[in-house]
Parts: structure tokens; sequence; C-alpha cells
């Protein structure tokens, strides 16, 4: 039987088993050239130190078949394949654990480094998350300096293990900001990062949206309470405009307030394929911007989340949502309106849309002004949507005692077995005695 085995023919003799043969194939040989090719890099010469030297005649090559012609070479099979040229899956699994240990080690050597040269204190935080290879590093509220952050990212630099980054709470300033931004530009192993809390400041905002510009690995944005504020506005849209990987983005309780901030953040959405998550609640923005604002709804067909609690949504706003949902190219399913001034003069404009849309799940209209007479207008049209794809509609905390109003949402529970309509009197605050 004969086997190929790189550029090397194994028989064994006929005449005795035991006996193997190897032969030198030379590059004449056709068989030699392709497995060559394969096998580049592999090679056993040094292996057979004692084999002899043959001659081209020795190998056939002048038509002769006389076997005796091959110079033999006794050996086994330990000596042929040692297992040094073998892994096993137990031996894969041993090195990818010495890998790991090894780049932890690194790591961690690394940040001890970076500390000293910046005059930080280390983290024991820091280092047994990166011992340990988790996946989450979470420091919030820790007061880290900016410092601390320029220490931190040579390491993660290095540590592939670390796909979400939590430094919230921790006020790092721009500077602080800046030297993360560094680290985003070209880390491919961070998908989420939140850096809630830490006053980022326009330069910080604007370094870190450029870097996110060349990062395809980031798909959830958490900058929340950063004191952002219109002149961010222009940087934040940009990132929304142009980046396609972001799915997940809370922009909640900044200093948004403007018309143009509004009107640039409609434009980029309008443009956004890939956001399916969106937060901006709590900012400052009144009736006219928020009208402003909704209008992306009539061009965007990606986003299936919004939260607008506390955005003075109110009459204007009510309208152009109205306005925008009638495209129907929306395929919103989650829309947080509570805390928004709207009362009974919004409720046919929210009615408009109910009756019509197909993709709306969740509707929360909580601490709005609405009377009961409000809750009927918003209410009695999807009597007639057998489409709606409605499970909850949140009106707690609204005084409504009509027996009418009862009547309805029990049967509007009955016609859409999936809808619940959630409602509650307004609870009077407990006594302190």
């Amino acid at each position: 039987m004969t086997h190929i085995k790189g550029s090397f023919v194994l028989t064994r003799s006929p005449t005795n088993n035991a006996n193997v043969h190897i032969f030198d194939i030379p590059k004449q040989f056709p068989l030699a050239t392709s497995f060559k090719q394969k096998r580049q890099s592999f090679s056993i010469d040094k292996i057979h130190d004692k084999r002899s030297t043959v001659s081209h005649n020795s190998y056939g090559l002048d038509g002769s078949d006389d076997e005796n012609g091959f110079e033999q070479l006794r050996t086994d099979k330990s000596s042929l394949f040692p297992d040094a040229l073998y892994n096993s899956d137990l031996d894969d699994d041993d090195d990818n654990e010495v890998i790991k240990t090894n780049k932890a080690a690194s790591a961690e050597a690394l940040y001890l480094s970076s500390c000293e040269k910046y005059g930080v204190k280390p983290s024991s935080i820091f280092i047994n998350i990166i011992k340990n290879g988790e996946t989450c590093v979470s420091i919030c509220h820790a007061s880290m300096s900016p410092m601390d952050i320029k220490a931190m990212v040579s390491s993660l630099e290095v540590c592939s293990s670390i796909t979400k980054l939590n430094l919230s709470g921790n006020e790092l300033g721009s500077l602080g900001t800046i030297h993360l931004a560094k680290l985003i530009k070209h880390n491919r192993c961070i998908t989420e990062l939140n850096l809630s809390h830490n006053n980022i400041g326009q330069k910080g905002c604007e370094a870190l949206c450029q870097s996110l510009l060349f990062n395809c690995m980031v798909s959830t944005l958490i900058l929340d309470g950063n004191h952002l504020d219109d002149k961010c506005a222009i940087y934040l849209a940009e990132l929304l405009a142009s980046h396609k990987y972001l799915i997940h983005v809370s922009l909640s309780k900044n200093l948004f307030e403007s018309t143009s901030a509004a009107q640039l953040f409609a434009e980029a959405l309008s443009n956004n394929e890939s956001v399916e998550h969106l937060d901006v609640s709590f900012n400052h923005f009144q009736q006219k911007a928020t009208a402003v604002f909704i209008t992306f709804l009539s061009k965007n067909f990606r986003l299936r989340s919004l939260n607008l609690s506390y955005s003075s949504f109110g009459l204007g706003a009510s309208k152009a949502f109205s306005l925008a949902m009638q495209t129907k190219i929306s395929q919103l399913e989650k829309l947080d309106l509570s805390s928004n001034i709207i009362d009974d003069s919004c409720a046919p404009y929210l009615a408009n849309v109910l009756s019509t849309n197909e993709s709306l799940r969740k509707l929360n209209l909580m601490q709005n002004p609405l009377s009961v007479d409000g809750c009927y207008t918003l209410l009695k049209p999807l009597q007639t949507m057998p489409t709606s794809q409605l499970e909850t509609i949140d009106i707690r905390d609204m005084s409504i005692k009509s027996e009418a109003f009862i009547v309805l949402a029990n049967d509007l529970e009955d016609r859409l077995p999936k809808l619940r309509i959630q409602r509650g009197e307004k609870q009077p605050y407990p006594s302190l005695t």
C-alpha cells in the first residue's frame, strides 16, 4: 500500500510488512508539484538525517522498474510522525487557555505599567476583570479621573474579551472622553458603550462621534445626563446620519432645546437605517421643537422604540405626529409619550394614528392631563380597527370613573385579545404620620 506524505512516498514491502520505504520524489515527478504547493511549510526532512543520497536513476527515471534500485531506510511510525506534529482537540483547548492567560497577563502588565507611568492608583476591580476574562467592564460612580482612563486604554486595546464598557457616573469630562475616543476609533471588540453622567462636554462629544464614524462594532451608545446642548447636536446628527451599525441610542436627560437642533436630528434620523431604539426623553424641547423632531417618522422605517417622555409634546407635536404616521412608512412598535402635556385637544390626532396603524404595540400616556372624554375619543376608533397590533395602552394615574369608558375598554379588550388597557385612579400621597 502506498501513502503520499508531503514530498515523500511511503510503501510497505510485500515481503516484510514491518519495513517502510521512503522515497524522495524528485521535482520532475508529476504528483510532487501539487503536494509541495499545498504543504510548502511542512517538512520532515530533519527527521531522516541517516537517509542516503539517491541518484535520479535509482528512481526509475531511466525506465527501469527494478525495486532494488531504491535506498531503503528502516524506521517506525513514531519516528516518522512524532506527536509534536499533531494537535488533538484537547491540545487545542489547552492552547486556547494558554493564549487567554497570556493575553490577560499582558493586559494586566500594560495596565500596571501605565498606572506607574501616569501616577495613578491601579483599580483592583479592573485587574480582576482582566484576570477573570470577563466580557463587561462596569466601573460606575468611582470618581475616575482622565488619567485613570488613559491608564486603562493600553490594556483595553489588547484585551479582546471585553465587549461591554460601562463607565457611567464618573464625571470624566472632555479630556477623559478624548482618551476613550482614541481607544474606540480602532477597537473591534466593544459593542456596548455607556458613558452616562460624565459631563463629556462639546469637545468630548466631537471626539467621540468622530471616532465612532470609524468604528463598525459599537451597536449600543448611551450618553444620558451629559449636559449635551445644541452645539453638540451637529456631531451627533452626523453620527446618526452616517453610522450603519448603531442599534440602541440613548440621549436622555441632556440640554437639547432649539428648533434647529431638532431639525438636525430629524434630518439625520430620516436617513438612518440602523437605529431601532431611541431615547431622547427629559430634554428641553418645547412643543415647536418636538413637532419638528417628530417629522422624521414619515421617512424612517427602521425605528422600533421611541421614548419622548417629558418633551412638551402638546397639540403642535400631536398634529405633526398624525401627519408623519399617515405615510405608513414607520414600523414603530413602542412609543412613550408620558408626562407630555397631552390633553383632550390632542386626543383626535392621536386617535387618527390608532385608527390606521398596524405596527404599534405599546403606547404609554401616563401622567397626561387627559379627561375621561379625551380617553374615550382616543380609544373609540379601535372598535373598527381589527388589524391593530396594540397590546398595551397605559393611561394609569388618570382619574377615570366613567361607566361608558369602562364599557368601551372592556369591549376593546374582547375585540382585540392581546390588548390590555392599564388604567387606575390617582393615588394620594402616603401620610407621614
